[in-house]
């Protein structure tokens, strides 16, 4: 089976890792796999809107992780979800582990 996505790969502080996993580095042969799999930020965004927009912006994710009960409210989960669209990035929708058993989680993925 092919591995399609990879999620949190490095540590939330390096930049260079992600950024490497995703373009690679021609110079040295290294191919990266952003063109061939989904490359998701979990602890790295936070479902942030902020920093989906930066680590979109630097060639280190292709896919955010949302989380409507990570960030704090309803509005800052749709800001981080039209962020990470904005910049091209995939969505890729969850909740938190240990999270309550809330029916409304639910009900805000499928109406």
């Amino acid at each position: 089976m092919p591995v399609l996505s990879l999620e949190d790969a490095f540590g939330e502080m390096d930049h260079a890792g992600w950024q490497l996993l995703m373009q690679g580095d021609k110079p040295r042969g290294v191919e990266g796999l952003g063109d061939r799999i989904f490359v998701i930020g979990d602890d790295l965004v936070t479902t942030k809107d902020e920093n989906i927009e930066k680590c979109a912006k630097n060639g280190e994710i292709n896919a955010s992780l949302i989380k409507a009960n990570q960030i704090g409210t309803l509005t800052e989960t749709v800001l981080a979800m039209l962020t990470s669209l904005a910049y091209g990035a995939e969505l890729v929708v969850s909740h938190r582990s240990k999270s309550p058993n809330d029916p409304f989680e639910r009900r805000l993925l499928r109406p």
